[in-house]
């Protein structure tokens, strides 16, 4: 839903981009990493761009997090408590 969001309100020359914060225990219609690996290089490709913040613990599931974020031409940030929050966001 995020892209469809994201494209419809595409402007070119702008910055699009996606922030996703998630525990990495993606349920959703895309069940395969490789699929959702596609999709994401598929919209980057496209012009959106998305980055993951990581919440959580216990099953966390940071490399796949870390993937998508690197194939979205984003950034990962586990957050672990509010220190981790303000440097992700630059405060």
């Amino acid at each position: 839903m995020a892209y469809k969001i994201a494209e419809k309100n595409f402007i070119e020359g702008e910055n699009h981009s996606i922030l996703l914060a998630t525990d990495g225990d993606f349920n959703v219609e895309t069940c395969s990493q490789e699929a959702l690996v596609e999709l994401i290089k598929e919209k980057r490709a496209g012009g959106v761009f998305l980055s993951v913040l990581g919440f959580g613990n216990g099953n966390l599931q940071d490399y796949k997090m870390e993937q998508i974020a690197n194939k979205g031409n984003g950034n990962y940030n586990y957050i672990d408590n509010i220190l981790d929050a303000k440097k992700s966001v630059g405060k």
